[in-house]
């Protein structure tokens, strides 16, 4: 993860408000102690979710999707690669 991605990270809440919503998908990401965890919609991807979040100017909601969405490809890269 790019040190950008790590400080904003860490600014982070260990809860991001969301919406209610029913049979909702909870995204963690955990860094050493660092906890941060965004409640999705049932069925929601980060992509999906990233740009539904930019259109309304939810800024910890993007910046916890951004960072969740270059750990999702530093991921998938690392698969594709073994």
């Amino acid at each position: 993860m790019k040190k950008r991605s790590v400080k904003h990270f860490t600014k982070l809440p260990s809860e991001i408000p969301s919406k209610p919503t029913v049979n909702p998908h909870h995204l963690t990401i955990r860094l050493g102690e660092k906890l941060s965890t965004l409640q999705l919609e049932a069925g929601e991807t980060i992509e999906n979710a990233l740009q539904a979040r930019r259109n309304q100017g939810e800024a910890l909601q993007t910046r916890f999707l951004n960072i969740a969405l270059e750990i999702n490809q530093l991921i998938q890269h690392r698969c594709s690669n073994n």
